[in-house]
């Protein structure tokens, strides 16, 4: 795979990680006074898996298919779509 093909990669995948930090830093207070207030069910994953998750859904989002010669930068619409329900 040329170098070139590797940094069009990873700078979908960065520019899909700093939407979410962004979405993220922007809504923590909101976030925070939600936390305090909800009543976790029982059977809810421990806190530390959503950051894991979130992160790891995003690259995914703006990554190419096997075989595919470019990432998709079409998926950078779903990517803002998911920050922006959060804010």
């Amino acid at each position: 795979m040329g170098k070139n093909r590797w940094r069009t990669y990873l700078f979908w995948i960065l520019l899909a990680e700093m939407a979410g930090a962004l979405s993220g830093w922007l809504t923590r207070e909101g976030t925070a006074a939600y936390e305090r207030d909800i009543v976790q069910p029982p059977l809810s994953p421990p806190a530390l898996v959503f950051p894991i998750v979130w992160a790891v859904l995003y690259a995914l989002m703006v990554s190419a298919p096997p075989g595919s010669t470019s990432p998709r930068p079409a998926l950078a619409v779903p990517a803002a779509w998911c920050s922006s329900w959060s804010s």
